[in-house]
């Protein structure tokens, strides 16, 4: 986990300052302190586990072991997170506590962990019987208010069931956006590194102190991603950007929240397009298809970039996304079931398409999109329902796209396809990664209230 957060460092020098591990005036959560440029910082607290029937739950959080001898019993594992909230200022976000425990089903206070991985919310709004004097107990526990009691779990991320085997994933993602190598022997001699620093010091390390270091263990990767930042919603950090390319003065609307649609529609297939064409020719000249994609964007952008650097052209992607490298690697795709939810034929026209992944908005699009024109409407999804953790990696999230793909081609026999996407940002730019043999697809732009906007057109 350290490694992890020293490649992020090295991969996003201008958002993060320092790491420091085992570090010094924090309290106990004091294993991995990240340091952010913007003044946030993340304190994490990692407690392992040898046996999968440990499981987390509320008695794990809040058991006080009996000292040896006499005396009072220890603190508790909570206990010691409050008091470490409270000696840094009591910030609004930022403790992480991790551990290999997998959930306890039966524990209903951790049940109300949210996508943020919080409890705080999901307990503040408790009115059950049950949660009200649970959470009684825990102000009880902590000798606090139920209001104090909220806003600490509001601050603190309880990850649970975290496996050697995913963050050796993640830091295979993460490292091939700084350009280090991530086999098994590159990773071992980064950790001995690690371990020399716990042994001879615990000062922070900047980013440059860690690049230095990795150039020292020579575990730099001979290709490293070339990063191609896209100005989309708002503008992004561009010091480590190759290529950028700037459409944010071509969307309706004035920040990042309400940007939808074009200016000049006609934009979305002409300079956009163009862009995009003059994109992927400069790259296959230059040798550069081991590319890194940044931005704020809406999906057709995605989609339209995947498009544009497809794996069939030999274009390696990957994406950053919510804080991490998702990286497309067709060697990690799994068979996935598609679970066709509308299929309506109407006559010969186009097939309308909405894949649904993290909501299902047939309704909405049944309602303000579909017409007389199109022969098929199709929502499809993966499993059994869409929902916002229906894809929780770049596997699951291509694996997903590849068989959304080989389905369209098996089943749909009109030329043209319309599409929309209800997904996660690296979804839409898997899916146009792979979007080979396929029939000319228009995507469409989610306009909210005002329906939706015909985007770029693809042909394959």
């Amino acid at each position: 986990m350290v490694w992890y957060w020293c490649l992020r460092a090295i991969a996003e020098p201008d958002g993060i300052s320092s790491v420091a591990v085992e570090a010094d005036d924090v309290g106990n959560v004091d294993d991995v302190v990240v340091r952010f440029a913007d003044g946030q910082s993340k304190f994490i607290q990692v407690k392992a586990t040898v046996a999968s029937a440990n499981l987390a739950n509320i008695h794990w959080l809040t058991d006080r072991p009996q000292r040896s001898g006499a005396g009072r019993p220890s603190p508790s594992l909570l206990q010691k997170l409050h008091k470490s909230w409270v000696d840094l200022g009591r910030p609004a976000t930022g403790l992480e506590l991790i551990t290999g425990r997998p959930l306890d089903g039966r524990d209903g206070v951790l049940a109300l962990t949210d996508r943020r991985n919080s409890i705080g919310t999901g307990l503040r709004r408790a009115n059950s019987q049950a949660l009200t004097a649970e959470r009684r107990e825990l102000a009880n526990h902590l000798g606090c208010a139920e209001a104090e009691l909220c806003e600490f779990f509001d601050a603190l991320a309880i990850r649970v069931g975290q496996t050697e085997a995913e963050w050796l994933t993640r830091v295979a993602d993460i490292a091939a956006a700084a350009g280090i190598q991530a086999d098994k022997s590159a990773v071992g001699v980064a950790l001995a590194w690690v371990r020399d620093w716990v042994k001879d010091t615990r000062d922070p390390r900047t980013p440059e102190q860690i690049a230095t270091a990795a150039e020292s263990m020579a575990i730099r990767a001979e290709n490293p991603r070339t990063v191609i930042v896209v100005q989309g919603l708002r503008r992004e950090p561009v010091a480590d950007a190759n290529n950028v390319l700037d459409w944010v003065e071509r969307f309706r609307g004035t920040e990042a929240s309400n940007r939808r649609g074009m200016i000049n529609p006609a934009d979305w297939n002409g300079a956009l397009s163009d862009d995009l064409a003059a994109l992927r020719t400069t790259l296959i000249e230059q040798n550069n298809t081991r590319v890194l994609l940044r931005g704020a964007l809406r999906l057709p952008c995605w989609f339209a970039l995947g498009a544009a650097l497809r794996g069939v052209a030999g274009f390696d992607l990957a994406v950053e996304y919510r804080g991490g490298v998702w990286v497309a690697d067709q060697r990690r795709i799994t068979d996935r079931s598609v679970n066709i939810l509308t299929d309506e034929r109407f006559g010969n026209g186009p097939t309308l398409i909405v894949v649904a992944m993290s909501t299902d908005g047939t309704d909405d699009v049944r309602r303000t999109l579909l017409s007389s024109e199109h022969g098929r409407f199709i929502t499809l999804t993966i499993g059994e329902r869409p929902h916002q953790s229906l894809l929780a990696d770049a596997d699951d999230a291509l694996s997903a796209a590849v068989a959304i793909r080989d389905w369209i081609r098996a089943s749909i026999e009109c030329r043209e396809i319309d599409l929309v996407l209800m997904a996660p940002a690296p979804f839409a730019a898997f899916l146009g990664w792979s979007w080979d043999r396929m029939c000319t697809t228009t995507i469409y732009e989610d306009l909210l209230d005002d329906g939706y906007e015909a985007a770029f057109t693809i042909s394959s």
